[in-house]
């Protein structure tokens, strides 16, 4: 004959084991989501991304000439069903953003491509876009500071 106290403590001790076993695997799927809440890439209509683009680097550098005014991005998500905004406007997957005017300086651009459950990863992107002006006399100009002084010959 089973002694019914000791029945009831294994019975508490498997579900006891069943939900710590569950746990487990609810915090490590959020985690493998948190992990493809990624692009697998990342495009510029114009400049470069210094350094190269990867998944896992989440800052980085444009430079721009004057004559640019505007960029755009096409995101590519890791995972589907990922949800991509560029500056707050939501772009699809593999598609274009609109363009983004771009001031003379240094223009942040923010890329969050959200997943499951809040998860996020937000690239940040400083773009810059060289300044000129034309100071004095038509034969000086800068581009962001002075670089050459031209005279007359």
């Amino acid at each position: 004959m089973y002694d019914a106290i000791a029945v009831t403590k294994f019975t508490m001790v498997k579900r006891l084991l069943f939900f710590i076993t569950a746990f487990i695997l609810v915090l490590a799927s959020s985690a493998a989501m948190a992990a493809n809440a990624t692009l697998s890439n990342l495009t510029v209509s114009a400049g470069t991304f210094s350094p190269s683009f990867t998944s896992n680097t989440t800052t980085y550098t444009i430079l721009e000439s004057s004559s640019t005014g505007s960029i755009t991005f096409r995101p590519t998500q890791t995972l589907n069903s990922s949800t991509i905004k560029i500056n707050g406007v939501t772009v699809s997957s593999g598609s274009n953003s609109s363009a983004i005017s771009l001031s003379p300086g240094d223009n942040t651009i923010t890329i969050v491509v959200s997943k499951n459950f809040n998860t996020t990863v937000t690239y940040t992107i400083t773009v810059t876009r060289e300044t000129i002006s034309y100071t004095g006399s038509p034969y000086s100009f800068t581009a962001g500071s002075a670089i050459a002084t031209l005279s007359p010959r």
